[in-house]
């Protein structure tokens, strides 16, 4: 596995397009949106030890958590706060 956070953040964009059936574009879209790749560079050193599908398992619950706390955020700056 790389050990150097850009050349693995490029297996894990690979590795994931692979595993979903999506073009490079798409993947850094859907990485860039969620933060993904921040978390790809903060962790490579412990995620470069796994085989590539336990990566792309490690980014989908990554994106997931993501997508949670965003609707989660967006569902709390929205409502009106409860009265005292």
């Amino acid at each position: 596995m790389c050990k150097e956070p850009v050349h693995f953040l490029l297996l894990c964009i690979e590795s994931y397009k692979f595993e979903h059936n999506m073009t490079g574009g798409d993947v850094m879209n859907l990485f860039d949106d969620c933060g993904a790749v921040d978390f790809i560079i903060k962790f490579h050193d412990v995620l470069h030890i796994e085989s590539p599908q336990a990566i792309v398992h490690q980014i989908d619950d990554f994106i997931s958590a993501a997508k949670r706390a965003d609707t989660t955020q967006s569902i709390s700056t929205n409502t009106v706060p409860a009265r005292a």
